[in-house]
């Protein structure tokens, strides 16, 4: 879960920022709130700027 919008490639689950949100979205709704989506979307959406605009020695 923590790297859902990561690349296969590089680790992740290679989903887009649509799929990761409804994951956070379920996360919200099962009783976790906000307090549960905070945790995770820092190191669920943090890593789309590398992946998009990155050089290869940051991929890595």
């Amino acid at each position: 879960m923590v790297w859902c919008d990561k690349p296969q490639e590089f680790g992740g689950e290679g989903y887009g920022v649509q799929e990761t949100s409804i994951v956070q979205q379920e996360i919200a709704c099962s009783g976790a709130a906000m307090a549960g989506t905070s945790i995770t979307s820092h190191h669920v959406f943090s890593a789309a700027p590398l992946v998009e605009f990155g050089s290869e020695a940051h991929k890595e």
